[in-house]
């Protein structure tokens, strides 16, 4: 049998309240934040920009989620794996959010 670990947060607020929260929490646990934070190559603000662009356009709020998330880690964004991990090529976030 398969066995997974998860964690389940209980966030409120602004979208950037958000993804600050969740960073900081990210931020305590030091194999969830080198996870997080390790970007990956060729992949820098010129993407980011980019990225961003479409996050707005089709999922409004994921980009102030995701610099809070950035801000609480103390990284800068393109250093975020969930951009490069995302952008124009889509990919599962593994994530549940109750509205």
């Amino acid at each position: 049998m398969t066995k997974f670990q998860t964690h389940t947060l209980s966030l409120s607020g602004s979208n950037y309240d958000i993804g600050y929260q969740l960073g900081k929490t990210y931020a305590d646990i030091p194999p969830l934040k080198a996870l997080h934070s390790q970007g990956m190559e060729g992949f820098g603000s010129t993407q980011v920009k980019e990225a961003t662009e479409l996050f707005n356009r089709w999922c409004p709020g994921l980009a102030d989620e995701l610099k809070g998330f950035a801000e609480a880690l103390k990284v800068a964004p393109e250093k975020i794996f969930f951009y490069s991990m995302t952008y124009l090529l889509p990919r599962c976030s593994n994530i549940a959010l109750l509205p």
